[in-house]
């Protein structure tokens, strides 16, 4: 995605304010790679994880804390600085020391993973990446990659949503989707993520079709014949409203749109962001919310499938 490469894109704000899975999202993912593995009468390894389009290590400080080695890849220089950055403040800080130890960062496409051996992954995952690959050459490059019985765990989430505040979607939609920003959205990646995945297209040999699950983390948005149980919508995040304005400057259509109107940025009442959480605080504020803060989900869509074993 070439928005997050660019330098004027604020890559601390993004690494700040963006949602992270919680720990038994991930718990979920690790069974799905142990139990489909006995099914096929393979045992599940936790020594290589690869984690495509990682941005700046959300997902992969997780991941290393359970596999042995975790190799973050991402095409975005400012994304891989910001990473290697965060990596430094956890050995310093935090513990345990060693699971820096174990990570390292490639800057490459998802695509082009040369630098790996065949049959050397247990695992290859992405957060909130998926969208934008191209699956005509990352499923041959993810199969050729991957051990026999290796699993690909690719997971994201959709457009925001105010559970306290339901009648208000349509403000999202205003700025997401009027006619300023719409337009400015890189398709089909937008369109795929929306859709919690789905489009993603089903990988042929060497996967077993038979492994491939398709869950949706969607609460209410969805018939409650899609929506898995007891699952619930596993990412909530309680914003303030420098949090909110932070969070909508991490679009990447809002910097298409404002490099093609910089005058927004001057205008006295502030610039599209700045008027978007007026209107949706002003607007919450009267449907009875907090005058201080505001309460955000994101439903969340996850892919599983193995390689044949």
């Amino acid at each position: 995605m070439a928005t997050f490469a660019r330098s004027a894109f604020n890559v601390k704000a993004y690494s700040d304010i963006r949602p992270v899975f919680p720990q038994a999202f991930f718990t979920l993912v690790y069974g799905y790679h142990a139990n489909a593995g006995k099914l096929n009468g393979a045992k599940a390894e936790f020594k290589r994880c690869v984690d495509l389009g990682c941005g700046t290590g959300q997902a992969t400080t997780i991941l290393a804390e359970k596999f042995d080695e975790v190799i973050g890849v991402e095409p975005s220089g400012p994304m891989v600085d910001r990473a290697t950055k965060l990596l430094q403040e956890i050995k310093e800080n935090s513990k345990p020391a060693s699971v820096p130890d174990k990570i390292r960062y490639v800057k490459s496409a998802a695509e082009e993973l040369s630098f790996l051996e065949d049959g050397s992954v247990d695992m290859v995952t992405a957060s909130q990446a998926a969208h934008w690959f191209d699956y005509s050459r990352l499923w041959p490059e993810v199969g050729r990659v991957l051990k026999p019985n290796g699993t690909v765990a690719f997971w994201g989430y959709g457009e925001m949503r105010l559970p306290k505040h339901p009648s208000l979607a349509r403000l999202i939609t205003e700025f997401t989707h009027g006619p300023e920003l719409d337009p400015c959205w890189e398709q089909p990646g937008r369109s795929i993520v929306e859709a919690l995945l789905d489009p993603i297209p089903s990988p042929g040999a060497p996967f077993d079709a038979s492994t491939e699950q398709r869950v949706k983390f969607s609460g209410d948005y969805l018939p409650l014949s899609e929506v898995p149980k007891p699952e619930p919508v596993i990412l909530t995040k309680e914003l303030d409203w420098h949090g909110l304005e932070t969070y909508a400057r991490t679009f990447s259509a809002l910097h298409t749109y404002w490099e093609k109107h910089p005058e927004d940025k001057e205008r006295p009442d502030g610039d599209f962001a700045v008027r978007w959480v007026q209107k949706m605080k002003k607007a919450i504020i009267e449907d009875g919310g907090d005058a201080d803060k505001v309460t955000v989900e994101w439903p969340a869509g996850l892919l599983l499938v193995k390689k044949a074993s």
